[in-house]
């Protein structure tokens, strides 16, 4: 856990990189295994920003037990709170066009599913 401390106007700030969201699986979270045998899983979820707003759709991936956690556990409509690291991915689309993503990367293990379909609040999630 890396902490950085910024002298702001004489004060002293102390920062650290810590997101926090919930919202909805978009689809089955992906699993697979890299070439050193580690479980990887990758997801999206949908963040509600209120009524007749589109949601935020967040790209999230965990690695290790956390990912086997989802993986096994978590489908699509599904509540779920993601807790980790917020990362920008930058990269060169077609036609020579720069891109970037926010991504969120999982670093405590997700909250225990209540039951297949079930949401955090224990009722059944229509997917």
């Amino acid at each position: 856990e890396s902490r950085q401390r910024a002298d702001i106007g004489g004060q002293v700030m102390a920062s650290k990189n810590e997101c926090i969201i919930e919202g909805r699986l978009g689809q089955d979270p992906r699993v697979g295994t890299t070439a050193a045998g580690r479980i990887w899983c990758h997801f999206s979820v949908a963040v509600w920003q209120g009524k007749d707003k589109k949601p935020l759709w967040m790209r999230c991936g965990c690695v290790g037990d956390v990912a086997e956690a989802i993986g096994n556990n978590y489908h699509k409509g599904m509540n779920i709170c993601v807790k980790g690291k917020l990362v920008l991915n930058e990269w060169q689309g077609k036609e020579t066009i720069e891109m970037m993503v926010f991504e969120i990367y999982n670093d405590a293990p997700p909250p225990v599913a209540e039951g297949e379909g079930a949401d955090s609040f224990g009722q059944e999630v229509q997917y």
